[in-house]
C-alpha cells in the first residue's frame, strides 16, 4: 500500500467531471506523474489501461501494465495471435483489429475517485498519455489548476505547487517541509495557543519556542514577543524562501581584463563565456546555470567597470551595474595589475577609480566576496623602489609595492587562478555558505511566496496580540 501524508491533498473534482494535470517538477526526469480524479476516473483509465495482472483495483495499490490497450483490446490481440499458430494458412488478421505499440506504465489508484500514471519523464510519453485522456473526456489542468482543487490547506497547496517548481533537492526540501505541514502546524499552534491566552486574559511564558528560534537571552518572553520574533526570523529569510524555485542570482564585476569570463567557465565547467586577453571584451550580462551544495545559482558574466565614451560599452556598464543592484551575491574580482598600481595618478586611472567606487556604492546591501584573480602574477607586480621583482610567495603580500600601505590584499580575499582551477573550490564553497546563510534550518517553517511572507512580515511588526488571531487566519 502507498504511503499517505497526514497533510497529502485531497482532491474534489465537479460531479461527474474528470481532470488530469501533470503533476511531476519542472526539469528533466525519469519518470513522469499525471494526477486523474472525478467520478469517472476508474472507468477512463482502464479504458487505455491493461495490467499485468487481473486482480482488482484497490487503493494504494501499485499495478504494472500497459498504455494503450485496454483489456478489449488486449483479447483481440491475443485472439489474433492464436489464430495465426493454430491455422499457419489461414490470411493473416488485419492490421485494423490489433493494437498500437502500448507503453510501459504504473497505475496507483490513490482513492475511488483520485488515480496516478506514472510513465516515462520524456514528453512524448506524457502528451501521449494526456492526448488519450483528452479524447475520453477528460479535461487538461494546469498544475497550478490542480493545486487549487487541494485540501485541507491554501498554505500545503501553495507549497505543492512551489515543490513542483524546485530544481535542485535541496529547495525542494524547504518546500516539502510545508507540503508536510511546518508552516501549517506553526500558524494553528501559535492560533489555539494565542486564542487560549485571550480568553485567559493573560499570556503565558514558555521556556522554548514551538518553531525553530530560540527566545531571547533572558531566557522569557510573552507569547506576543515569541511569535512575533519568529515571524521576524522569517520575514528575514523570506527574500530568499520565497525564490525556491528560481537560481540564487551571483554577479560577477570587477574592471576589464581581471578574469571574470574564465572564473565563470571554470565554476561551471566548460566555456560559457568568451575570453581574451582584449579589455573590454564582454559587452552584456551573460548567464550560465550550476548546481553548488544543492543550490540552484545562475552566474552573471558583466562588461569591465571603467571610464568610456563608447555608447556599446557604457550600455554593458550600465548594465553591469543594474544586475549587480540586483544579485543575491556579488564576486568582485581583482588581479595585480589593476589593484597594485594604486600610486597611478593619471586622469584615466583616476576616472576608472570613480566608476569602481560607483559600483561599490551602487551594490551596498548585497553580500560581496573579494577574489583575487591571477595569483599566480603577483611575483610580476611586486617591485621595489628601484623597480627590481622581488621573489615572493602569494601570502606574503600585504603591502603595496610602491606606497606601502598595509593591507592590500585582505587575507579574507580569496586567491585564484582561474585558467588552472587554483583556488576554485574554495571559491564554490564560500558562495554556497554566503547562500545558505538565509535559509532556514530543515524541517522549519518558511514563507514560500510573496502572499505568505506580507503575512508574516505584518505578524512581525503588530502592535496587539489581539490583532494576531486575524493574521493567522488570514495566512492560513
Amino acid at each position: 500500500m502507498a504511503n499517505v501524508d497526514r497533510h497529502s491533498p485531497s482532491v474534489v473534482a465537479p460531479a461527474g467531471e474528470t481532470f488530469a494535470s501533470i503533476i511531476t517538477g519542472v526539469g528533466r526526469s525519469a519518470v513522469a506523474v499525471i494526477a486523474v480524479y472525478g467520478d469517472r476516473v476508474s472507468a477512463i483509465v482502464q479504458q487505455h489501461f491493461l495490467p499485468a495482472t487481473t486482480t482488482a483495483f484497490r487503493p494504494g495499490q501499485i499495478r504494472y501494465g500497459i498504455w494503450g490497450q485496454s483489456s478489449v483490446q488486449g483479447a483481440v490481440a491475443e485472439s489474433a495471435a492464436s489464430e495465426l499458430t493454430a491455422s499457419p494458412s489461414v490470411a493473416e488478421p488485419s492490421t485494423a483489429a490489433l493494437p498500437i505499440a502500448g507503453e510501459s506504465i504504473v497505475v496507483v489508484p490513490i482513492a475511488d475517485d483520485r488515480w496516478e500514471i506514472h510513465c516515462h519523464g520524456g514528453v512524448a510519453a506524457t502528451d501521449r498519455v494526456m492526448d488519450d485522456l483528452t479524447r475520453s473526456g477528460v479535461h487538461p489542468q494546469s498544475p497550478q489548476q490542480y493545486t487549487q482543487h487541494m485540501t485541507p490547506s491554501v498554505l500545503v497547496a501553495e507549497a505543492h505547487q512551489v515543490l513542483s517548481q524546485c530544481v535542485t533537492t535541496r529547495t525542494a526540501a524547504i518546500a516539502l517541509a510545508q507540503v508536510r505541514g511546518a508552516m501549517v502546524d506553526w500558524a494553528t499552534g501559535w492560533r489555539d495557543r494565542i486564542n487560549a491566552a485571550l480568553v485567559a486574559g493573560q499570556s503565558t511564558s514558555p521556556d522554548r519556542l514551538p518553531g525553530d528560534a530560540r527566545l531571547p537571552d533572558d531566557g522569557r518572553a510573552s507569547d506576543f514577543d515569541a511569535i512575533r520574533h519568529e515571524a521576524a526570523q522569517m520575514t528575514r529569510r523570506a527574500q530568499r524562501t520565497v525564490r525556491l524555485a528560481d537560481p540564487s542570482r551571483v554577479v560577477l564585476v570587477g574592471a576589464p581584463n581581471v578574469g571574470k569570463s574564465s572564473l565563470v567557465n571554470a565554476i561551471v565547467g566548460y566555456n560559457r563565456s568568451i575570453t581574451m586577453d582584449i579589455a573590454g571584451t564582454t559587452r552584456d550580462v551573460l548567464h550560465a546555470d550550476t548546481v553548488i551544495d544543492g543550490l540552484p545559482i545562475r552566474l552573471s558574466d558583466t562588461a569591465g567597470i571603467r571610464s568610456s565614451q563608447e555608447p556599446i560599452e557604457r550600455e554593458g556598464i550600465h548594465r553591469a551595474r543594474t544586475a549587480a543592484s540586483q544579485a543575491d551575491l556579488v564576486i568582485r574580482v581583482h588581479e595585480p595589475q589593476t589593484t597594485f598600481p594604486r600610486h597611478d595618478s593619471s586622469m584615466a586611472a583616476s576616472a576608472d577609480s570613480r566608476e569602481i567606487d560607483e559600483l561599490d556604492a551602487g551594490t551596498g546591501g548585497v553580500p560581496v566576496i573579494h577574489v583575487m584573480n591571477k595569483v599566480d602574477r603577483l611575483a610580476d607586480w611586486v617591485a621595489n623602489d628601484s623597480g627590481t621583482k622581488n621573489s615572493v610567495t602569494t601570502d606574503s603580500v600585504t603591502k603595496d609595492p610602491v606606497t606601502k600601505d598595509p593591507a592590500v590584499i585582505d587575507p579574507d580575499w580569496l586567491p585564484t587562478v582561474a585558467t588552472t582551477g587554483q583556488g576554485i573550490d574554495d571559491l564554490m564553497q564560500t558562495i554556497a555558505a554566503r547562500l545558505s546563510d538565509g535559509l532556514p534550518p530543515a524541517g522549519a517553517p518558511a514563507a514560500i511566496c510573496p502572499r505568505q511572507a506580507d503575512v508574516i512580515a505584518a505578524i512581525a511588526t503588530a502592535t496587539e496580540l489581539s490583532t494576531l488571531p486575524r493574521l493567522i487566519e488570514e495566512l492560513l
